[in-house]
């Protein structure tokens, strides 16, 4: 997963980590 999102840009990951925030919050 981890080497995967390295792959990824900058912002798509960020936008991930986003998501995932949000609904641990929630």
């Amino acid at each position: 997963m981890f080497l995967k999102s390295q792959r990824l840009s900058l912002t798509e990951e960020n936008k991930n980590f986003a998501c995932w925030l949000v609904w641990m919050v929630s």
